[in-house]
């Protein structure tokens, strides 16, 4: 599927003559591209697709015509440029049109990433690498996510300048499919690959993620908290963090500081997502003083994060919320959370959640005498 903006961007490099707009209504009335009306968080907007016949026959006609090669080129360019408007416009108060601009073009980007192979166009795929990294950390795209991984085993790659940001986020992806040595080793390679500590933002931002889970919270927060130094902007996303390792490592006083200290960069950042991982961090430490308040926070985590697409944040809201449910007798409504929440994990390849989920709910559990039940779950998360 493709809008009239595409159409028209794409137009004037595959030597389309006239108005690509006017093209494109000429073959509707024609009735070889099928129309449809959707709504999306920026509007109702209509996009084209060809039947499967007439495409079949274009493409054959490329082939024939020796234009396959140019139209293959066009749409990389087309979707490395829409990549680049994705990401800068997701790390502030646009990042709902990203998401969205992001989502309907999942296909199109797909089929670009998979062409720009075909074509041994490694800048493109590195382009589309990174300037999908940081959107997708957030949000339940999986395969998205893998391209990272890998590129970061393509023998071309060695020499490129961009190769410590590859691997950085290889090393974020690796973790979150819970594949920790990979990701602290793809990590230290990005880090060992840059030749300042600002170039290699990317994988310090992504080796406390898994320190954190090997179980050195921290360390962890030292680490976030260095790199939220390190960049413009790099505060917004990485002080949240850092505030929650810190309060998982017993050092409260330090974790409210860097809270307070994310809180502030996320209001100037204006990015919905980091702004909904502080409130989920502040919910977290609120949690066993004051579980109504952490319920709440909870809560506007998640109506905050859900309204930008970004699932991961949604998701651990979530996970925090139905153990808050749990340790406050209502133990069937944290029941139903997790038999939603475990699937929503599983589909979106996100494996560390779905350990720490797993354990929350043996927890539960076993505070209703359900020990066997407990100990398989804890041994399938520790397995």
């Amino acid at each position: 599927f493709v809008t009239i903006a595409t159409a028209e961007w794409l137009g004037p490099r595959v030597d389309i003559t006239g108005d690509p707009a006017a093209v494109v209504a000429h073959l509707v009335d024609a009735s070889m591209l099928v129309a449809r009306r959707a709504s999306t968080p920026l509007g109702d907007t209509t996009r084209y697709r060809p039947l499967e016949t007439v495409r079949a026959f274009a493409l054959g006609r490329l082939e024939a015509t020796g234009g396959r090669t140019v139209a293959d080129e066009a749409l990389v360019a087309w979707a490395t440029q829409l990549v680049a408007d994705v990401d800068r416009l997701a790390s502030g108060p646009d990042e709902a049109q990203a998401d969205a601009r992001l989502r309907s073009e999942l296909a199109n980007l797909r089929a670009a990433w998979n062409l720009a192979g075909d074509l041994d166009d490694l800048d493109a795929r590195v382009a589309l690498t990174i300037g999908l990294d940081d959107v997708t950390t957030y949000r339940d795209l999986p395969d998205v996510a893998g391209w990272a991984i890998e590129l970061a085993g393509d023998p071309a790659l060695a020499d490129h300048p961009r190769r410590a940001d590859v691997l950085g986020a290889a090393a974020s992806s690796s973790w979150l499919q819970g594949r920790l040595d990979d990701s602290v080793r793809l990590a230290e390679a990005a880090i060992a690959a840059s030749p300042t500590p600002a170039g290699s933002v990317r994988a310090r931002g992504a080796l406390p993620s898994a320190i954190l889970f090997r179980g050195d919270p921290v360390d962890a927060a030292d680490q976030w908290e260095a790199t939220a130094g390190l960049a413009p902007d790099a505060g917004a996303k990485y002080l949240g963090p850092a505030a929650l390792a810190a309060w998982y490592g017993g050092q409260d006083d330090r974790a409210r500081d860097l809270l307070g200290r994310a809180m502030t960069a996320t209001d100037r950042l204006g990015c919905p997502s980091y702004r909904a991982f502080a409130l989920y961090t502040a919910a977290e430490m609120a949690a066993g003083p004051d579980p109504e308040a952490a319920a709440d926070l909870y809560g506007q985590a998640i109506t905050l994060a859900r309204s930008v697409g970004a699932t991961f944040v949604e998701g651990v809201a979530s996970v925090g919320l139905v153990r808050v449910w749990g340790a406050t007798g209502r133990p069937r409504r944290a029941l139903e959370g997790y038999r939603t929440l475990l699937p929503a994990w599983r589909r979106s390849g996100h494996w560390t959640q779905v350990w720490t989920t797993l354990r929350n709910l043996a927890a539960l559990l076993a505070d209703a005498g359900q020990h066997e039940a407990a100990v398989t779950l804890l041994a399938a998360a520790d397995a």
